[in-house]
């Protein structure tokens, strides 16, 4: 059981840098993701027909495409980048505080 005490030691600096990084990098990103949905045929091998298939029904698809981020989503993105490193600097520093002060 030591040993666990002595990994989240270690391991415990980690989560707020890893919220921080997840921070910036949602600042930097300038793209959003579009979805939109079709419907397409969908088709079973038969013998008994002509072309060699035949109709079932019809399949809904989810296709997606990254497209330049407007203006709105752009200030969402940056709240939340901003409390995603205010977070993590807290997390850290809260760490840095700890180590310091548990002589």
């Amino acid at each position: 059981m030591a040993w666990l005490t002595i990994l989240s030691i270690f391991l415990m600096p980690l989560g707020s840098l890893f919220v921080l990084l997840y921070g910036v990098f949602i600042l930097a990103d300038r793209s959003d993701k579009m979805m939109w949905y079709t419907s397409e045929p969908n088709y079973v091998r038969d013998r008994r027909y002509k072309n060699g298939v035949r109709y079932v029904g019809n399949i809904s698809k989810q296709h997606t495409a990254k497209v330049l981020a407007s203006p709105e989503v752009m200030e969402v993105k940056k709240r939340n980048a901003t409390i995603s490193m205010i977070i993590g600097t807290v997390g850290i520093v809260v760490f840095t505080i700890i180590m310091i002060f548990a002589k």
